[in-house]
């Protein structure tokens, strides 16, 4: 996993998901990766990264989908 903070996360269906921030603890070093934790059976999972990194970003769920900035999936 990625060690970060100013992270988005948000958690739906009894998955969490945890994307972008920062790797220095500043505005600077923004990451896009996107990981996942399955509550389920207890395991992570890295998924596709963000077309763009993004720290303090805002993270929802609209009709089951998890949104973060102006995309959603």
């Amino acid at each position: 996993s990625t060690q970060r903070q100013a992270l988005g996360a948000v958690a739906v269906g009894g998955v969490a998901y945890v994307m972008g921030g920062t790797t220095n603890g500043g505005n600077s070093g923004a990451v896009s990766s996107m990981e996942v934790y399955y509550t389920g059976n207890d395991t992570f999972a890295t998924k596709k990264s963000m077309s763009t990194a993004r720290s303090h970003l805002g993270v929802g769920v609209v009709q089951g989908l998890v949104c973060a900035g102006e995309a959603c999936r």
